[in-house]
């Protein structure tokens, strides 16, 4: 393969284990053959896209939008001073703190 296909380019941005870290090159696969990190399995296409937990919305508009849609506020644990002063104090005398 001498160019870079449409096949080839979902497999770049495929989620399935089998094709993460394949597909690096641009344009010119014969550099991804030549490094071992070509992957174009024959007659299949990728279940999904995206990267592993975070997938791509299906569907043009969806995936257009998806940049500009509000970011899901991280969940916060709630702050245990006991638990925090005891773990200071195990990272001062060297050892291991506990779970917060």
């Amino acid at each position: 393969m001498a160019l870079a296909t449409p096949r080839y380019q979902h497999w770049h941005h495929a989620i399935e284990k089998a094709a993460i870290d394949k597909n690096f090159a641009i344009h010119f696969p014969i550099l991804d053959m030549l490094f071992g990190t070509f992957y174009l399995p024959s007659n299949q296409w990728p279940q999904a896209y995206g990267i592993n937990g975070h997938p791509v919305p299906s569907g043009y508009w969806r995936q257009f939008w998806y940049p500009f849609r509000k970011a899901p506020t991280p969940r916060t644990t709630k702050f245990n001073r006991k638990t925090a002063i005891s773990n200071l104090v195990a990272v001062l005398k060297n050892q291991r703190p506990t779970a917060i």
